[in-house]
């Protein structure tokens, strides 16, 4: 019923929020969190979190490529990692973080879910399954929201092309018009004089 509902979202943002919802109601996991990229700045913004993951975390960073961070290098690498003791990762670590371990799963190129816990190792093989699986599907749902993007541009532009076309082909026709007129009415005259001084005015046809 989720993936159903998640199938449904016609736009990224949505499809962020359905992903969250997922994993607090149906996996169970009250901490959980999702960055979409922005391609102009080259960074992972936070896009939507959990009420939970809101009062224990507050403030949620943006990850990019000059600050180190198990997030950013799991973007990166495009491969889930689960983290059981995150204050084992000294070289990632925020000493200020409440999350003691973590599923971090990539959303392809467009973003990241991160799932977290207060206590270590929180997670079994069965979750990250499952967590994996999830995040599949919400990377396939972002494949599809961003190609019906694109036909929707691609008809917008079409359809600006034809306009386009259109208003040259009345412009054409109208120039065209009156230089035509004259020459018909030209032809008219040769009809007549050559009729007038006894010529085959059929020649002129």
């Amino acid at each position: 019923e989720a993936t159903q509902d998640l199938l449904k979202t016609t736009e990224q943002e949505f499809a962020a929020e359905a992903a969250v919802e997922y994993v607090e109601e149906v996996l169970g996991h009250s901490i959980a969190a999702t960055w979409l990229y922005d391609d102009d700045s080259d960074v992972l913004e936070p896009a939507v979190w959990t009420d939970t993951a809101d009062e224990i975390v507050g403030d949620h960073p943006t990850f990019g490529p000059h600050d180190p961070s198990i997030s950013w290098a799991t973007f990166e690498s495009g491969e889930a990692v689960y983290v059981a003791d995150t204050y084992a990762e000294t070289e990632h670590h925020n000493p200020e973080s409440p999350i003691l371990s973590e599923l971090v799963l990539p959303l392809g190129r467009y973003g990241l879910l991160n799932i977290g816990a207060t206590e270590r190792d929180a997670f079994g093989e069965a979750d990250l399954a499952v967590a994996r699986l999830w995040a599949a599907t919400v990377t396939m749902v972002f494949v599809r929201i961003e190609r019906e993007r694109q036909l929707r541009v691609r008809e917008r532009e079409i359809l600006r092309e034809r306009d386009r076309l259109e208003e040259f082909a009345s412009l054409v026709s109208h120039d065209l018009r009156s230089p035509l007129n004259v020459a018909a009415g030209n032809l008219d005259l040769i009809r007549e004089r050559l009729r007038d001084e006894g010529g085959d005015a059929s020649e002129v046809d």
